[in-house]
């Protein structure tokens, strides 16, 4: 017999935990006007695990991008996958 399982959010999120979430967020949001225009920089940090050919992974990556145009993204980006065998590099 098929028993669904019950996801936490079913239950209802309590008012406090979306309050606290809320204003977590709003900090955020202050900043994130601008974040597309033109002239506008991004550097990005990776840090993770993966899985691919049966092996386990670290994966480790940077990234920066310039925005030459206003929602115009040019950017360049490495990440290593390390600990398995082959290791990944792209």
């Amino acid at each position: 017999m098929y028993r669904s399982r019950r996801s936490p959010f079913s239950r209802g999120v309590p008012a406090r935990t979306l309050l606290y979430c809320a204003l977590l967020a709003l900090p955020g949001m202050a900043s994130s006007q601008g974040l597309f225009d033109r002239g506008a920089k991004q550097l990005s940090v990776v840090v993770g695990s993966g899985r691919s050919f049966n092996e386990d992974y670290l994966v480790l990556g940077v990234g920066f991008g310039y925005y030459p145009f206003n929602g115009l993204e040019l950017a360049i980006n490495w990440q290593s996958w390390l600990g398995g065998d082959p290791s990944i590099n792209s």
